[in-house]
Formats: structure tokens, C-alpha cells, sequence
């Protein structure tokens, strides 16, 4: 009982956890990997081509299809394992339906009505297609150095890789003979990246060509510098911080002593903070006696009286 709740335990989190990263974060990133490409390719086709700008439409194109095939295998990927998860959670229920009737000495009306309700399709279609080996080994399997160089030579200019990779995965449906290494991820990874890499190579040697450095201007004096004048002054924290960008060095000629001289700029007087002005407050105004009075012979006591 335990073995079993550990191996579908972590069947269905390792399929969940594969379902989620191909469908959460390797299509989308194929899918935005092709819009860039798009636009490079449209960057190709507006310059001329003797405008070297250090790629060619044929070279985005080919990038294109080899992220058409990636995609492809992606959603391959993804239906096997949607596919793979669904006959596998009824098998596992059949599994622990047998294991509950070698378990149990007689067979209980729930058991029974769980054998009556069970998918026998599904269990058998479960144990052809992926008990004794799994089709995502073609797409995820390693692959042998020969199969790998072989199908390198026969996809580096050849025909359309996305009606090349569907012939393929055809034949292996079928039985036939069928290219081991071109439908596998690393496989193509790698050779996305070699393709891109020599592109992104170009697109900096041009880069570098088009940048033109001018000639060098030497500034000479008539006479050999004898005489340097260096002052050392202590400046405030908060003022060389405020001020260090106006401090430069500047270079000065005196035509009556023929000599250059070295100076920095003054630094920028602290400024001043502002003298907050408050207003002043002047005492209340005094009532006049009169009419405080007259207010106190105008309020009556509670019994008829007037207030002394």
C-alpha cells in the first residue's frame, strides 16, 4: 500500500511538474524568441544587401525554422504527457483496486462497484503505450555521439527542417528507420545556439567596422614642464559630495611667463537654507464692558432670576 502511494505520488507530481515547464515557460519563451527573430528578419530585407550590417535574411530564416521545430517538439511533448497522465491515473486506480482484493478475503459491494465502474480501455492502453517504455525518450532521452554527428551533417543545408522533422517522427510512428538525434531537445538546443552564436559573432565584427576612431592630436609645449603648483585644501563631506562634478582640472596658459599651469575651479559656495518667516500672533481683541453687560442681564437663571 505505501509503495504504491509512493510511486503514484511521484508519477503524477513529475508529469505535473514537466506539463507546467513546457507549457508555462519553454513555449512562451520559443514564442517570443520568434517575434525577435521576426523583426530581424525585417531589419534584413529593408538594407541592401551591400549594407553590412552583419547578418542575412537566409541566416534569420534558417534561426526561424529551427524555432519552428523546437515548438513543434514542445507540443509534442506536451500531448504525450497530458495523454500519459490521464491513462495513468486510471491504471493506478485499477492497481489499488487489486491490491485491495488481494488484501481483503471477501470481495465487499464497494469493491465491486468500483471494478463495475472502472475503465479497462484505459488500463490497457496505459500498459501498450507507456508501462514498458515511455515516448518521451525520443524527445528527452540522451543521444549517442554517432546518431548526434550523423543527423548534424544531414540538417546543415539541406531541406526544410520543419518538413524534415515531420517526415521523421512519421517514420517512427510507422516502424521505419527514422533520424534518432533530430527530435531531441538538447539536440536542437545546441545546434539553436551554434546558429545564433555565429550571428550574434557577425552582428559584433560589424558593429566594431562600422566605428571609426579619428587621428590622434599631440599637444606640445615650446619649453619642458620644470614647475608643478599643487594646493591641498580640506573640504567638507557634504560640500565635495554636492560639488565633485564642477571640480575639473583646468589647464591655463600665462603669455608673459610662457608656461602652462594646472589649476582646479573654485568650488560652488554651500548654499544657504532658507529663513522660515513666522508670522507673529497678536493677542484677542478685548470686549467692551458695555456690551459684556448687557450679555450678562440678557442671560436669565433657570428659576426666573437675574444674575447679581
Amino acid at each position: 500500500m505505501q509503495g504504491h502511494k509512493r510511486w503514484d505520488k511521484a508519477v503524477v507530481s513529475g508529469l505535473e511538474n514537466l506539463r507546467d515547464l513546457v507549457h508555462q515557460n519553454m513555449i512562451p519563451a520559443l514564442e517570443r524568441c520568434g517575434i525577435i527573430l521576426s523583426r530581424l528578419l525585417g531589419l534584413a530585407s529593408f538594407h541592401e544587401p551591400q549594407d553590412n550590417i552583419g547578418f542575412t535574411g537566409a541566416q534569420i530564416a534558417w534561426l526561424m525554422d529551427v524555432v519552428t521545430c523546437l515548438l513543434l517538439v514542445s507540443h509534442k511533448i506536451l500531448l504525450v504527457v497530458m495523454d500519459e497522465l490521464e491513462l495513468f491515473t486510471a491504471f493506478s486506480s485499477w492497481l489499488r483496486l487489486e491490491i485491495d482484493k488481494l488484501v481483503s478475503s471477501t470481495l465487499s459491494e464497494e469493491l465491486s462497484e468500483k471494478e463495475a465502474t472502472m475503465d479497462n480501455g484505459r488500463v490497457l492502453q496505459y500498459i501498450q503505450r507507456y508501462l514498458a517504455a515511455s515516448p518521451l525518450a525520443l524527445y528527452l532521452d540522451k543521444v549517442g555521439k554517432e546518431d548526434w554527428a550523423k543527423d548534424l551533417d544531414v540538417i546543415d543545408g539541406g531541406p526544410a527542417l520543419l518538413d524534415l522533422l515531420d517526415q521523421q517522427l512519421q517514420k517512427r510512428d510507422t516502424g521505419a528507420p527514422y533520424m534518432a538525434a533530430f527530435p531531441n531537445v538538447h539536440f536542437l538546443v545546441d545546434y539553436l545556439s551554434a546558429r545564433a552564436g555565429v550571428v550574434f559573432n557577425a552582428i559584433a565584427e560589424a558593429e566594431r567596422r562600422s566605428v571609426r576612431f579619428g587621428r590622434t592630436t599631440k599637444l606640445d609645449i615650446a619649453s619642458p614642464v620644470s614647475r608643478f603648483d599643487v594646493h591641498m585644501t580640506a573640504v567638507p563631506k557634504t560640500v565635495r559630495q554636492r560639488h565633485r562634478p564642477h571640480r575639473h582640472n583646468v589647464l591655463t596658459h600665462d603669455r608673459t611667463r610662457r608656461r602652462w599651469t594646472a589649476s582646479r575651479l573654485p568650488p560652488l559656495p554651500p548654499r544657504r537654507r532658507p529663513v522660515m518667516v513666522r508670522p507673529l500672533r497678536y493677542p484677542p481683541k478685548q470686549q467692551n464692558v458695555d456690551q459684556t453687560n448687557s450679555l450678562r442681564l440678557s442671560r436669565r437663571d433657570p428659576h426666573g432670576r437675574r444674575p447679581e
